[in-house]
């Protein structure tokens, strides 16, 4: 039961990340709707860069990301990408 949960718990943090990765890189550079967006082609924009988010969340865990330091070497590195 555990495992399940933190399985559902990760993945809810990497749909929420990838959301707000995709609202702040895509949705406030595009600040109106264009004739050529679909919904379908914005869930599955948020579902790559849920996928981006899980590798983000990822590497986090892996180098144990947790002071303001390493905050802002992350935050410089996808600025970078």
């Amino acid at each position: 039961m555990a495992i399940k949960m933190q399985v559902l718990k990760r993945f809810l943090s990497t749909l929420s990340l990838g959301y707000i990765l995709f609202f702040y890189s895509e949705m406030m550079s595009w600040t109106r709707w264009r004739l050529d967006d679909t919904f379908l082609g914005l869930i599955m924009t948020w579902l790559v860069y849920s996928v981006l988010a899980f590798f983000v969340l990822l590497m986090v865990n892996r180098f144990r990301v947790g002071d303001v330091y390493s905050v802002s070497l992350w935050g410089g590195l996808w600025l970078a990408r």
